[in-house]
């Protein structure tokens, strides 16, 4: 059996057998081996270690922190992506996530940070041509490398831990990964509470390697044909939305009966490290082609999306107001 048909096999386990494996595992280490590591896990620091880093965090309050998308629009929702965090993408199947998503990463690398995009739906080169389509280009204009993929196409979930350090090690900026219910279980019935131990163990990473993760999510059928979904929409697991730092919603109803395709609503409903309040920012943003544009146009095509990385100043913004109740854990 090969190391990752090992490690799919481990995360399928009941925590029960995993622990008594662990307690196995531990008898067997040397005795000095298990003194260092219990030492390094009982490790203190104090306070002031941390007094400069929590002063520029007070000083930069409302402001973009760590990585800027450079797309206005989105920062004004976001307040930037710092290490550490793990923002969650979500929305319907068509909505954009994906491509949000990889206009938010082109964009990064496009201004000289790299970035690891992990991509376990679509082939490489598929995924490559999506990036075309978010920057307009043939991405020639790009440094050799500056953005990456994983090289196996087969991941288990315990791989991402190592990959993300690796990269990060390499001078990567930013991880994003597509999707995580590509990692779950096999059995429905296990399904939450595999997919709730991931995103916590992919939580750690981005905490551990000081780097943001962006995870794109799947969300559950929604009760009613073009309902606009909430953090409680995400699929299979309400520990997602408790570990994750920022949920964001993309939606546009594409219904035949829709009054206007071309409406893309951005909505950011958790925020835990700005103290922004879930549900009480949205950006409207308007489909034109392979581009979302801020100013709603005169003539459209609706056939794909993109972002726009342009400043401007035409986006909607709004509150939500209380018509959708919101219950995740902060």
């Amino acid at each position: 059996m090969s190391e990752k048909s090992e490690f799919r096999m481990l995360e399928n386990w009941e925590p029960e057998k995993k622990e008594r494996l662990l307690l196995h595992l531990l008898d067997e280490m040397p005795p000095e081996a298990l003194r260092a590591a219990r030492k390094k896990r009982t490790e203190r620091v104090p306070i002031q270690d941390y007094f400069k880093e929590a002063k520029e965090i007070h000083r930069m309050a409302g402001q973009v922190q760590g990585l800027s998308t450079h797309i206005k629009n989105i920062d004004d929702l976001t307040l930037g992506m710092t290490g550490g965090e793990l923002i969650v993408m979500s929305g319907p199947t068509s909505a954009g996530k994906t491509q949000l998503t990889t206009m938010i990463a082109y964009n990064v690398a496009a201004h000289g940070d790299k970035v690891l995009f992990v991509t376990m739906e679509m082939t490489k080169a598929q995924m490559t041509d999506r990036f075309m389509s978010a920057g307009g280009t043939d991405l020639s204009e790009l440094s050799h490398g500056i953005i990456e993929y994983q090289k196996e196409s087969d991941l288990a979930a315990l791989d991402i831990p190592y990959l993300v350090g690796d990269a990060v090690r390499d001078g990567t900026k930013l991880i994003v990964i597509d999707h995580l219910h590509y990692f779950g279980s096999e059995d429905d019935s296990n399904q939450a509470q595999a997919l709730g131990r991931i995103v916590k163990d992919f939580k750690q990473a981005a905490v551990a390697n000081n780097v943001p993760i962006i995870l794109i999510c799947h969300i559950r059928k929604l009760s009613s044909e073009g309902k606009k979904p909430t953090a409680n929409d995400l699929r299979d697991s309400s520990l997602i939305g408790q570990h994750a730092d920022q949920i964001i919603m993309v939606w546009r109803d594409i219904r035949p009966s829709a009054q206007d395709a071309t409406v893309v609503e951005v909505t950011n409903w958790k925020n835990r490290l700005r103290g922004l309040h879930a549900g009480k920012r949205r950006r409207t943003f308007y489909a034109v082609g392979a581009r979302l544009r801020e100013e709603r146009p005169k003539q459209t095509d609706q056939t794909s999306m993109s972002i726009l990385p342009e400043d401007g100043e035409g986006a909607e913004i709004s509150d939500l107001g209380e018509e959708e109740g919101l219950d995740i854990p902060f």
